[in-house]
């Protein structure tokens, strides 16, 4: 397995490099959702000289009165010279097919890469690599992963997403209530009835976000992801340093595994992660859940829980 990450902090890009990360996420200051750091395009341009592959959200959904604008930023993206853009907009697809540009186009749709069928179409478009859908089990994923002749990336770290709405949900609140709270903090979190778990929810240009609270977690089943291509760390939430030392695990997790150690090692790294963030909760989140159920099976789950 190889790791993208998303970058958190343009000062630490050079300490993920020589961690051995090669393959790096940034968020831009147009067009980018759900990114952990914003950049200008000067400051990417800098960054494209370093000995990495640099991949730029372009993860937007995009109105039409913007697309002019889009197109701007894409032909200087293609100019500095990245590796790939992540997206899930197709108007970003048609621009690049369009103008023939060279760099990859990696689709990451949340919630919908769930089939082999999908992918392999969207791969005779010029779609060039996917993020699989978080909902499906591991081993749907390296179904899908082995069915398509295209590079398939999943998530095993990190706060998760949940939802998106182009509108402002927070404002609406916040102007329906009279409360005082500034919209755009990322610190805060909300929490459905009779639900253990909190979220955050956030907003910015594009609209309110609401990611999980909770955090997946995967270093103590590296071993069922072997046959994983690419693994996904998500640093929003992470502080750079944080980010740093997680990686950092993951990588001594999948050394442990090539050297046949990695029952030996797997407990130590766990606790050395879990020590990173106090109070964080973690879990596996869909990696081991069937996510298609019996109707039997959903009324005697809900028979067992009245009872």
């Amino acid at each position: 397995m190889e790791l993208f990450v998303q970058a958190n902090s343009k000062v630490y890009i050079e300490k993920l490099i020589d961690l051995g990360v090669d393959k790096i996420i940034i968020g831009m200051e147009k067009f980018s959702c759900r990114q952990a750091i914003s950049l200008t395009y000067s400051e990417l341009e800098v960054i494209t000289k370093l000995p990495v592959e640099i991949y730029v959200l372009v993860n937007a959904l995009v109105e039409e009165k913007y697309l002019k604008d889009l197109e701007i930023h894409l032909d200087k993206l293609h100019h500095i010279g990245i590796t790939g853009v992540v997206f899930q907009d197709f108007s970003v697809l048609q621009i690049c097919k369009e103008k023939n540009y060279s760099f990859a186009c990696i689709y990451h749709p949340d919630t919908l890469n769930t089939n082999h069928q999908t992918l392999s179409f969207l791969q005779t478009r010029g779609v060039s690599g996917a993020f699989l859908a978080r909902e499906i089990p591991l081993i749907e994923k390296i179904n899908i992963q082995n069915l398509v002749q295209m590079p398939c990336i999943m998530q095993i770290h990190g706060v998760e997403y949940m939802a998106y709405s182009k509108r402002k949900l927070i404002q609406d609140y916040l102007e329906a209530t009279d409360k005082l709270l500034d919209s755009k903090q990322k610190d805060i979190t909300i929490q459905a009835t009779n639900v253990e778990d909190a979220c955050y929810i956030y907003e910015d240009t594009y609209g309110t976000h609401i990611l999980t609270k909770t955090q997946l977690l995967s270093l103590d089943v590296l071993d069922k992801m072997k046959d994983v291509q690419y693994g996904y760390v998500e640093s929003l939430y992470l502080s750079p340093e944080e980010l740093l030392q997680v990686v950092r695990l993951y990588l001594q997790g999948l050394q442990a595994i090539q050297d046949n150690v990695y029952q030996e090692y797997k407990t130590g790294l766990v606790k050395q992660l879990m020590a990173i963030q106090t109070g964080v909760k973690y879990y596996h989140s869909f990696l081991f859940d069937q996510t298609v159920y019996k109707i039997a099976d959903v009324r005697k789950r809900e028979e067992d829980e009245r009872s």
